[in-house]
């Protein structure tokens, strides 16, 4: 193993562990895996627009051409807000909720990313990527109107992502990575079948999948990648909180079975010019593979949400400008579809149609050292709510009302190249 390379392993052992012990996440399903790409909202992914150790997650083929072994370290701030007005609700036994019909639940959470390659021979380079692809953050207060839908909502994952990319010749190159999935989920809402209480649902699960990417570059200024990324199939198993449950027999564990979307990205990069670069990605995502969330508890009960969530697209678009051999500045913009329609959306996450726009620039301190920083912002759709219970003798609950919503992301990140 070259001086290089036993570096690379030496800070990844460092590294891991400090990525896994705090993996947060905001959303469901997130792309800040680096903030490489934050500038351009994610434009370019699959085609290695902006070339680091991050193409380990986003498309492995394209690792046989990193120039050199390089340690890549981000972090990308999630800062959402959401405003629940004009709300009404009912409780379990259907009484009306008296309580303050604008709410505004937080949910701030920082996503890191770690991402290594090393080179193994001329055609062949093992890439290390260290993420979550998966997550979601929200918290009601105890006495807002939503509380028998949701209180808080967390779900934390960290995938741990070896990749190997091989050239099969100048122009075509694939790649393939194995993806190692901790999910640990905490879904708590309050009760109230005649006096006030909550059930908090705690549950972890490892689960697995996989990736496979193409590349291709049939000129010099122009690169395309194709990558599909599988499903996953956790077992989720934990135990629970209840207090006035209104059953003598209270659940003490639980378990859940659900099935995380496949989904394909199509991406391209072309060099216009010495100064000039535009990207773009195509996203599909299978999210239509998830029906319902539903708890099964140990004393024969069970708690279930309607999801009914639809498949998605993801258009993104986005421009570099090579200033300078130092400088390179990013721009771009998305639209990123919601696979949650008006009928089945909930408390836990009221999500909407985006408008993503983003800035971003890359500075080049030498041949060792570059720093990224980037922001976006991301406009939701308008969008209401009417939710009902889903579980017999628990169909009293309801919950109306219109949600208002954004979010920023600001993304730092270092580059370690070994030279």
């Amino acid at each position: 193993m070259s001086k290089g390379m036993k570096r690379i392993v030496s800070v990844a052992g460092v590294l891991c562990a400090v990525v896994g012990h705090h993996a947060y996440a905001g959303g469901f399903q997130l792309h800040e895996q680096s903030a490489t790409y934050l500038g351009t909202a994610y434009a370019g992914t699959a085609a290695a627009a902006d070339l680091d150790a991050s193409t380990t997650y986003y498309n492995p083929a394209f690792l046989v051409q990193m120039p050199n072994n390089q340690l890549v370290v981000s972090g990308v701030y999630i800062r959402p807000r959401s405003k629940l007005y004009d709300a009404s609700a009912r409780s379990d036994i259907g009484a009306i909720v008296n309580s303050n019909p604008t709410t505004k639940p937080s949910g701030n959470a920082v996503v890191p990313g770690l991402n290594m390659s090393a080179r193994i021979s001329c055609d062949w380079v093992l890439g290390l990527s260290i993420g979550a692809p998966y997550g979601l953050s929200s918290k009601y207060q105890a006495t807002s109107i939503a509380r028998y839908m949701a209180t808080t909502s967390k779900i934390e994952t960290m995938n741990i992502n070896p990749s190997l990319g091989y050239r099969i010749n100048n122009q075509w190159f694939l790649g393939a990575g194995l993806d190692v999935m901790r999910l640990r989920a905490t879904l708590n809402s309050a009760i109230n079948f005649g006096a006030e209480g909550y059930v908090n649902n705690y549950g972890d699960a490892w689960t697995y999948g996989y990736h496979v990417g193409v590349g291709f570059q049939p000129t010099r200024d122009t690169k395309m990648g194709l990558v599909y990324f599988s499903k996953y199939f956790p077992h989720v198993s934990g135990y629970v909180k209840a207090v006035a449950y209104p059953l003598a027999a209270k659940p003490t564990t639980l378990t859940s079975d659900i099935t995380l979307p496949d989904r394909i990205v199509y991406s391209i990069s072309h060099q216009y010019n010495d100064k000039w670069q535009a990207v773009g990605d195509l996203e599909w995502v299978h999210w239509s593979t998830i029906k319902t969330l539903r708890l099964n508890y140990n004393n024969g009960t069970y708690s279930s949400e309607n999801l009914s969530y639809e498949n998605t697209f993801r258009l993104s678009l986005g421009a570099m400008y090579h200033y300078s051999c130092a400088w390179l500045f990013k721009a771009g913009f998305m639209l990123d579809q919601s696979p949650i329609n008006t009928l089945h959306r909930t408390a836990r996450l009221p999500d909407s149609d985006r408008l993503w726009l983003a800035l971003g620039a890359k500075f080049k301190l030498n041949k060792f050292v570059s720093l990224d920083a980037a922001y976006s912002h991301l406009f939701f759709k308008n969008s209401t709510i009417a939710q009902s219970g889903n579980v017999p003798g628990d169909t009293a609950k309801k919950l109306y009302g219109n949600y208002h919503s954004s979010a920023d992301l600001v993304g730092i990140q270092l580059t370690w190249n070994f030279v």
